[in-house]
């Protein structure tokens, strides 16, 4: 069985209350090192009405040349979800390998939110349009502030 078909049948059994239940557009994303990354689409009912969702699956590789818990990340998106740090809805963390041969956790996809270096498109191209400096320091900033009001809930 095909990986999209097997992230399908996983689905299935985590939507409870879902029918027509399908996975299309699957697509890997390359340039991780910790994790095998995809991207999909999946579709369903529920409720009378029908779904889609752009979804991210982090799956573990075979080996690795970064060793990083999955758990750990799972719960650091969970902890940052909802607060004013952009991250993306983490759905569902699966430990046991057998549904899709190793563990993997699946999260929505944040669209438009491609991490690149500052100047550049993304291609290895320099960006022609001048870097604002001042504004990458505030975004940076505003990220810390998020991020220390957090850690300060947490204690």
């Amino acid at each position: 069985m095909e990986l999209q078909d097997r992230l399908a049948a996983y689905a299935r059994r985590r939507l409870d209350a879902a029918a027509a239940v399908t996975v299309g557009g699957l697509q890997r994303i390359h340039g991780g090192a910790s994790r095998e990354t995809f991207r999909f689409v999946l579709r369903y009912r529920q409720a009378g009405r029908e779904v889609e969702r752009r979804l991210i699956l982090r799956r573990d590789p075979a080996g690795s040349l970064i060793e990083t818990d999955r758990a750990v990340e799972f719960a650091a998106y969970a902890a940052f979800h909802g607060t004013a740090v952009p991250v993306p809805e983490p759905l569902w963390l699966e430990e046991d390998a057998h549904h899709l041969d190793h563990p993997f956790f699946i999260m929505e996809e944040l669209v438009g939110g491609e991490a690149v270096l500052p100047g550049h498109r993304g291609d290895g191209l320099a960006d022609p349009a001048p870097v604002d400096r001042e504004e990458r320091v505030d975004e940076v900033v505003d990220a810390q502030r998020g991020l220390a009001h957090h850690g300060a809930h947490q204690r």
